[in-house]
């Protein structure tokens, strides 16, 4: 077990560890600080450092944290247990490609860091682990992105928010057209690059 600095937060093994990605996240949410949604969703909650800060900055007065990664379920619940703000979530075990939610679920705002990596070409989808699915979003690395934005489709309240984590070498055009096709218009507010690739959070917003 390790441990993040940012929040204070455990990190099991076999957990995504928070990385450059997450904190671009986190800076990109520091404009939502003391919004006070009603209901908010992180899609691929890890040890749910996400889900504390979206509680603990008042940005979201109820937060659903996901993952499919039971692992991730336990660290995050942990996490919540520990700041004693479990009581204003729920945290749940899924597979974001057959999500077991409903439509018109009325969700305020969606952030979600999902794996984006391209499978590599010595893996199969058959011999990746739980683990691996922490990085490797499919063949072209788009699978859970776009599972993310038709969820955010049928959820999101209009006007609601999605924030989304992305690697250009997913395609980060394609990714914006998609969601303009699914009514939710969205720009690129954060971007770092990082060795060969550029990596962006998407704010968009639900027509």
């Amino acid at each position: 077990m390790k441990y993040s600095s940012t929040l204070d937060v455990k990190v099991y093994n076999g957990v995504y560890y928070p990385a450059e990605d997450s904190y671009l996240l986190l800076s990109a949410l520091t404009k939502e600080k003391g919004k006070k949604y009603r209901k908010a969703m992180d899609v691929g909650c890890g040890c749910g450092i996400i889900a504390l800060y979206l509680l603990l900055n008042d940005i979201a007065k109820y937060v659903i944290a996901c993952d499919i990664n039971i692992k991730a379920v336990i660290n995050t619940k942990d996490n919540l247990m520990n700041k004693r703000i479990y009581h204003r979530a729920d945290i749940i075990q899924c597979d974001i490609l057959n999500p077991p939610f409903r439509q018109n679920e009325y969700i305020d705002i969606i952030v979600s860091n999902p794996p984006y990596l391209p499978i590599d070409e010595e893996l199969t989808l058959n011999s990746i682990s739980i683990e691996d699915l922490s990085w490797y979003g499919g063949i072209d690395g788009r699978s859970v992105i776009e599972a993310v934005i038709n969820l955010s489709k049928s959820i999101l309240v209009r006007g609601g928010l999605l924030y989304i984590v992305q690697s250009s070498i997913s395609n980060i055009d394609k990714t914006l057209e998609i969601l303009g096709r699914a009514g939710i218009k969205g720009k690129v507010v954060k971007r770092v690059h990082i060795f060969f690739e550029d990596i962006v959070v998407i704010k968009a917003i639900k027509q």
